[in-house]
């Protein structure tokens, strides 16, 4: 096949990034107008805490390109990042209030009655019996209990250093992308002041340990030796038993290994090929083995299946809710009915809202409600932490904005750094990460959104806004490199 079939998909889905980056931007021009509607006391705040947020972001970006490139230096840099992270989220989790909601209750207390011998779920209706690949994040939760005790603080700061893996792998995955360590150092310091990414580490979440693994199941297909791509294979399988989204990686890897491995580089088709065969079989066979397990020791008899696959759907094409999921949504069906009568009623949810989208011409409004609510607007991490509860209306606000800010500066970022991405020389390895995002920027445009959701691609996202900080930086400096 024709070598120039690799550099084609290269630009058009750099292209489809850029859009990306683009419609990002436009969500949230869109928000700003929405503020200030509210008034001119928040728009001004708004608007403060953007342009001050931005010239400091620059000015830590700039003194850290200044530190020399040796080995203690950077080792230093690294470590004192990840120190004053760590630090940060220590005074997080103490100020906020330890209790739980929402499905982060439903892991915790689940996970102490089964540890009592209680069974997860009573009817076939019931969370982990409509849910169960949920089960396998409940068998960490289950570990952590008989390990550590009730203590919810353990979950709180295991959460904590998992995020600080992520800083590590981070690092390292735009060192090994762009092979500059200036880079590496923008990725971690753009990371860990991303507040909406960092504050649901007081919450009993999957979002964290699972992105470790999928981090590093990435991380080992770029490593390209003998055996990495097998262990990549492990480590994304082990990703998906703690958060079922690992089809979103494993369609993004198996697409660039064909393309960017096999396509482009015939002369090694054989040994990668091998490469991919031991990756998917290595990926189905653990899948389908810790299924097995967790029917066989009786934890869940539907292993780690998803019964209700439609719910995402009813929820997702709903106009009314913009795709998410609302109490009088949830209202609509009796959850003392069986599985089969439920998911009756599912259909027939779902074929309603299919018909008033087509009848009322609505899709293209709901796709722009629904990735405004991922990508655009202040996520909803804040409302699950409970900081509210402790502190006052108006600093609640305040803190929402702050994290707004440090995000908007940071996919702003991410636009210049796309723009600069499309002009560079090809980086085949960086379509890895465009794959995967596009997969599953398009994922959520029929199922159901949060803003929580973003969190799972906020780290992929900046190793792209470090090469915007850059490009900044080098106009506005002359020179920084």
């Amino acid at each position: 096949m024709d070598k120039k079939v690799p550099l084609v998909i290269s630009k058009f889905l750099k292209i489809c990034f850029l859009i990306f980056a683009v419609l990002i931007g436009l969500g949230t021009f869109n928000y700003y107008c929405e503020i200030k509607k509210q008034g001119n006391l928040m728009f001004s705040i708004s608007i403060i805490l953007l342009v001050s947020g931005f010239f400091a972001l620059l000015s830590i970006c700039y003194l850290l390109a200044k530190i020399p490139d040796q080995y203690n230096y950077n080792l230093y840099v690294l470590v004192g990042l990840i120190i004053f992270f760590i630090a940060i989220c220590l005074i997080w989790i103490f100020i906020t209030p330890v209790q739980q909601v929402s499905d982060y209750n439903t892991f915790w207390q689940t996970a102490s009655d089964s540890i009592n011998g209680k069974h997860i779920y009573q009817m076939d209706n019931d969370y982990f019996a409509r849910w169960p690949y949920q089960t396998g994040f409940l068998t960490y939760i289950m570990l952590v209990i008989k390990l550590f005790g009730t203590n919810l603080r353990v979950i709180q700061l295991l959460n904590i250093l998992f995020q600080a893996v992520i800083l590590l792998l981070v690092y390292y995955l735009t060192l090994k992308l762009f092979n500059k360590v200036i880079l590496s150092r923008w990725s971690v310091f753009l990371l860990s002041i991303n507040l909406e990414w960092f504050v649901l580490n007081n919450r009993v979440t999957n979002q964290y340990i699972s992105l470790v693994f999928f981090l590093l199941s990435l991380i080992l297909i770029f490593s390209d030796k003998k055996f990495s791509w097998l262990g990549s294979g492990i480590s994304l399988a082990i990703g998906n038993y703690l958060r079922p989204i690992g089809i979103v990686y494993f369609c993004g890897i198996v697409v660039f290994i064909v393309i960017y491995r096999l396509i482009a580089i015939p002369q090694r088709y054989r040994q990668n090929l091998f490469r991919l065969l031991s990756f998917l079989v290595t990926y189905l066979i653990l899948t389908i083995g810790f299924n097995c397990v967790v029917q066989q020791v009786g934890l869940n008899k539907y292993g780690l299946m998803n019964r209700d696959s439609i719910w995402k759907v009813v929820t997702g094409l709903n106009y009314r809710s913009g795709g998410t999921n609302r109490l009088y949504i949830t209202k609509q069906f009796k959850k003392t009915d069986s599985r089969e009568m439920m998911q009756l009623e599912e259909k027939k949810f779902v074929k309603h809202n299919i018909h008033e989208l087509n009848h009322q011409h609505l899709w293209l409004k709901l796709f722009i409600n629904k990735f405004n609510t991922l990508w655009s607007y202040p996520s909803n991490c804040f409302d699950y932490t409970l900081f509210r509860k402790n502190y006052s209306a108006r600093i609640y606000q305040v803190l929402k904005l702050i994290g707004y800010s440090i995000n908007t500066i940071e996919m702003i970022l991410l636009f210049v750094g796309t723009v600069f991405s499309i002009r560079e020389k090809e980086n085949y390895d960086e379509t890895l990460l465009l794959v995967v995002t596009i997969f599953y920027v398009i994922i959520q445009l029929i199922i159901e959104v949060q803003g929580r959701y973003r969190i799972e691609f906020t780290p992929v996202l900046l190793v792209t806004s470090s090469l915007g900080t850059g490009l900044v930086l080098n106009k506005v400096s002359g020179g920084t490199k």
